[in-house]
């Protein structure tokens, strides 16, 4: 009688437990949605939300985010352009999307999208819960420093050191020039070059830059990589084009020939790819297929297995975000690896790979914090992360929140032995914490960052960042980028324009 008695008993907590499970903690805005419709919706959801990316949970996004912005966007991608009295944006009619990007006929049914967007709406939160903290204003391990020079609209899309030279490269879209400037921040010359350069190699006394021709979303094939040439007529000279706006460049002997070839991210749109172009005996480059996904944002060479060939690892920052390594095989082969994913509405911006906690192998600084998509609010999940390496895995020990941060520089700023970081934000709170475009996380051991910025950080919107000895004194010094462009979720009508359209951050080093 008893163990019969103890049998039911048992039975009836594990049927309310899985009864519980059914039990959906609803917003308070879809509080009507039926259970049934949300049970149905998260099992479509894993059957059709995951085809292309990381399955995204409904919690990492508010429901007026789903319901008015991811999901509409969506629909499309099953072939759904309108539903109910809303038609759906889609770029059906683009010439640069391949055939059957969109399917012809819907891949589910009307009741069965209701059921995702019940999901979806219903089970989010109505806000998301984002952290708000002060960060002092007492930035000491650097002299922040302004050039003469002022641009009438700064739109920088690239900046970088060159510390052979002592020179800061600066590319203002405004003007269409690469300004150079000496480590006292004097213009020294520039070039004029069409478009929007996005990154740059220095080989010896040549420099070769990766240009988007357009900086817009878009899949048109404008981009391309160029010479660039100072003290010539021509100062780009055209080495391949019909890229879809690259933004990512790197130059090595992928086949070991003898010659360098280029390796290029082409972000795109809908559609992009990351390929390496060879460069021929007799002069040109041959394009070679690497991966055809759209978001290649950043790209390291290294030499993992120690085999002299050159392998890569790349950040894919659109749609499927991860980090991905690519093997070199020889002969222009690659085996490809998935190291992180992340869901797509993280908006990875950047990482580095670097040894944080001093055990010799490479671990990686992540950032995410693109809020130019269909969901432009703060996010908590927004900012810096320390990924460290363990017998070949990678597991999150760090974060740090950071609305909008858009890219890290790590290095040992202040020498003391351990790894700093520097990060810049494109979206912040320019509201309640405009000067949190830029924070410095000075390292204090034990994982523990003491956190600081500085008062100037809010004359920009800072979309680029690099770290070099610019003067040459053996400290490391950063430069900030500044487009002025007024973006989502800015929340402040700020006139970027009038701010400078570079900043150095000097290292003061041991004159503190």
């Amino acid at each position: 009688m008893r163990k019969s008695f103890l049998v039911v008993f048992v039975c009836t907590i594990i049927v309310a437990l899985f009864a519980c499970g059914d039990e959906w903690q609803r917003n308070a805005s879809h509080a009507d949605v039926a259970d049934e419709s949300i049970r149905k919706g998260k099992a479509l959801a894993a059957q059709y939300c995951q085809s292309c990316h990381l399955l995204p949970e409904p919690a990492q996004l508010d429901a007026a985010s789903w319901e008015k912005g991811v999901l509409p966007h969506m629909g499309p991608r099953l072939g759904i352009f309108a539903y109910g009295f809303e038609r759906y944006p889609a770029l059906a009619n683009n010439p640069h999307l391949p055939r059957g990007f969109y399917p012809d006929t819907p891949m589910l049914s009307f009741v069965a999208w209701q059921h995702i967007i019940d999901y979806y709406t219903a089970t989010a939160p109505d806000s998301l819960a984002v952290p708000a903290k002060e960060v002092p204003q007492t930035l000491t391990q650097f002299q922040v420093l302004q050039p003469r020079y002022q641009s009438a609209f700064p739109l920088t899309s690239f900046t970088a050191f060159d510390t052979v030279n002592h020179q800061v490269l600066v590319y203002d879209m405004s003007t269409e020039q690469l300004m150079r400037f000496d480590a006292g921040l004097e213009l020294k010359d520039s070039a004029i070059i069409k478009g929007a350069v996005s990154d740059a190699v220095q080989s010896g006394s040549e420099l070769f830059a990766s240009n988007m021709g357009n900086i817009n979303p878009n899949d048109a094939p404008l981009g391309s990589v160029q010479q660039i040439g100072f003290k010539t007529t021509a100062n780009a000279q055209t080495l391949f084009d019909s890229l879809q706006r690259p933004v990512a460049l790197q130059r090595t002997d992928i086949n070991g020939d003898g010659r360098a070839d280029f390796v290029v991210g082409s972000f795109g749109f809908f559609t992009g790819h990351l390929s390496w172009f060879e460069a021929l005996e007799g002069g040109g480059f041959q394009k070679h297929l690497i991966k055809p996904l759209p978001g290649a944002a950043q790209i390291y060479v290294t030499d993992d297995n120690s085999d002299g060939l050159p392998d890569l690892w790349v950040l894919f920052a659109q749609g499927d975000e991860s980090i991905r390594r690519f093997i070199n095989l020889g002969g222009g082969r690659f085996k490809e690896e998935v190291v992180l994913r992340f869901p797509a509405v993280w908006g990875s911006t950047s990482f580095q790979l670097v040894d944080m906690d001093g055990d010799g192998d490479g671990d990686i600084v992540y950032t995410c914090g693109d809020n130019a998509d269909y969901s432009p609010i703060l996010k908590p999940y927004h900012g810096v992360y320390v990924f460290l390496q363990e017998e070949g895995k990678f597991r999150q020990q760090f974060f740090y929140h950071l609305n909008g941060a858009f890219k890290a520089r790590t290095a040992d700023f202040d020498q003391d032995g351990d790894m700093d970081i520097a990060a810049i934000s494109f979206f912040a709170d320019y509201r309640l914490q405009p000067a949190q475009g830029f924070v410095y996380l000075q390292n204090r051991g034990g994982w523990n960052f003491g956190a600081t910025t500085f008062a100037q950080a809010a004359l920009g919107r800072w979309i680029t960042l690099d770290a070099g000895d610019l003067d040459g004194d053996g400290w490391t010094d950063l430069v900030l980028g500044n487009m002025a462009k007024p973006g989502a979720a800015s929340g402040a009508s700020v006139q970027w324009e009038r701010g400078p359209l570079f900043l150095v951050l000097r290292n003061a080093g041991g004159k503190r």
